[in-house]
């Protein structure tokens, strides 16, 4: 068997307090203490009262192997680190294995961890718990008290409650090894701080309340990439399809496709009859500040012009004078703002 070393610090506890001496009396061996925050010099301890005691300190002990501060008058030896024997609640069931925290029912006994919160450490044993008679103080007859301890190695930490129920299993997918939690065990999880995995993490459907910021490429291996619903869509050849206005400081193609769909387009074409002067085109989407590109598909010597524009109704094209054969134009609306 290995040797363990134990370290312990001699703690002065408090004198001439009488209050103090009637609650908080008896911090014997194996009690869970925490310091007084009024001390007036020096450390000063008392047994843990509350549940999870987050000023846990350690655990008194009678049987140091190493002993610092042992020039302290009137003082306990705290064990810091090392296998102690600690006085737990009779209630808690204690069995091997289980983590220690402070109890809220008994003064300087613990509990076994069962919630995010300190630990004083972990049971090596099952807990021996040991009834005897006491003087009582009120009159009843025979009072009955019952003890109990365990052998525990102290190692003061902090254990994260349900987050350390998490089961990682292994699984096997075509795209290699991963990692996935149990659900069926672990339903929630919330995480106040920070959340990191530096391997592969799957995910279903997934709320994000805040900004959400990505060092690398995002990939959808199951299909397109949407947003907003489908009105933006990212599909796996690399096209983007954006149900809306877009709009870029500065925009470099090598080539553009207007869409016509045949009903009130920004591109069209029009023929202007023989022994026609003007033709009234109608479009819904030109405006006042519209740009009419026209461009004669039919050769001419004629002068071609837009020359009225009526926002949201129609443009206007004219000859410089009437010709004699149809002539095929067409033309392209540039909005400006």
């Amino acid at each position: 068997m290995s040797r363990v070393t134990h370290d312990y610090l001699i703690i002065g506890v408090e004198e001439g307090r009488i209050a103090y001496a009637r609650m908080f009396e008896n911090v014997g061996s194996g009690a869970s203490v925490a310091p007084l925050p009024d001390r007036q010099a020096g450390l000063q301890v008392r047994r843990t009262v509350v549940a999870n005691d987050p000023n846990l300190l350690g655990v008194v002990t009678t049987k140091p192997a190493l002993l610092m501060g042992a020039d302290v008058q009137d003082g306990v030896a705290v064990a810091l680190v090392g296998r102690v024997p600690v006085k737990v609640d009779p209630t808690a069931n204690i069995k091997a294995g289980d983590l220690l925290t402070p109890s809220g029912i008994l003064l300087g006994t613990a509990t076994k961890a069962t919630e995010a919160g300190f630990v004083i450490g972990r049971a090596l044993e099952d807990a021996t718990c040991v009834t005897s008679n006491s003087e009582s103080v009120t009159g009843d007859s025979d009072p009955k008290i019952t003890t109990c301890t365990v052998m525990a190695f102290v190692m003061n930490s902090y254990y994260p409650g349900d987050l350390a129920k998490l089961e990682i299993r292994n699984s096997k997918s075509e795209n290699g090894n991963t990692s996935t939690i149990d659900t069926s065990k672990y339903a929630n999880l919330t995480v106040t701080t920070s959340f990191i995995s530096t391997g592969k993490t799957q995910l279903s459907d997934t709320i994000i309340a805040g900004d959400l910021t990505v060092s690398g490429d995002i990939g959808n291996v199951f299909g397109d990439l949407t947003f907003q619903n489908k009105k933006i869509v990212m599909t796996t050849k690399g096209d983007m399809h954006i149900n809306g206005r877009f709009e870029a400081a500065e925009v470099v193609a090598g080539s553009f496709t207007v869409k016509n769909d045949g009903t009130d387009d920004t591109v069209g074409q029009i023929t202007i009859p023989a022994g026609t002067k003007t033709v009234v085109v109608k479009s819904t989407i030109v405006t006042a500040k519209s740009k009419v590109f026209i461009t004669p598909r039919t050769s001419t010597d004629k002068t071609i012009a837009v020359t009225l524009i009526k926002g949201g109704e129609s443009f206007t094209v004219e000859l410089g004078s009437v010709s004699a054969t149809d002539i095929v134009v067409d033309y392209l609306i540039v909005g400006v703002e």
